[in-house]
């Protein structure tokens, strides 16, 4: 079953197909159903996103409808993760006045758990630990410098033994780095972006 979820801050747009549409349980106030004539840009979807926090688009095939809408980005991929402790502990940081989880872009010829390894410690300063299992992969898009990209995201689950003292990357708009509850990083994500609630529901 193909169906695409793309953030935008913290507004969703989800690619589906029509014959698929009634299976799925999806959560939305707009329905959008493209005809042969009528192709929903960017430009149409954004403007969209000012009334509407959850679209469902719909056509003939999802697969198509994400590649005709990922055109108009740049692509990006990247990896990132959740670390995790034996006492239930998760690590999370606080990103530009919003709770976060770290992640970065993939480098050339870096495998991605490498990258999300990489990338935790880089942005909060701790050795991720056992790699456990991957998580998920989610999709968003957003505005840099005037240019659009649609960023993959590839998510993993870590363990250590211990919470060791984290240490934000300031360079990076890291201000906090700390360790929590699970239930209480999942409570966070919940406040967050969409791309981190799916991720916490994952873990």
């Amino acid at each position: 079953m193909a169906h695409y979820t793309i953030s935008y801050a913290r507004k969703v747009l989800h690619l589906v197909s029509l014959h698929e549409l009634p299976e799925l349980d999806l959560d939305h106030e707009l329905l959008l159903v493209e005809r042969p004539n009528e192709h929903f840009t960017r430009a149409k979807i954004l403007n969209f996103f000012e009334t509407y926090n959850s679209i469902t688009l719909a056509g003939e095939d999802a697969g198509e409808l994400f590649e005709e809408f990922a055109l108009e980005f740049r692509r990006v991929t990247a990896a990132g993760g959740v670390v995790t402790t034996p006492r239930g502990e998760a690590l999370m940081i606080f990103r530009n006045g919003r709770w976060d989880l770290p992640k970065g872009r993939l480098e050339p010829d870096e495998p991605l758990r490498r990258c999300a390894a990489r990338e935790i410690e880089e942005e909060a300063g701790v050795a991720p630990g056992r790699l456990v299992r991957p998580l998920c992969d989610t999709w968003h898009i957003y505005n840099i410098y005037g240019a659009w990209e649609l960023k993959h995201t590839f998510w993993y689950h870590f363990e250590r033994s211990d919470a060791a003292a984290p240490a934000p990357q300031l360079e990076e708009g890291i201000t906090r780095c700390e360790w929590c509850p699970v239930e209480e990083a999942r409570r966070r994500a919940e406040e967050s972006f969409p791309t981190l609630r799916a991720v916490m529901r994952a873990l």
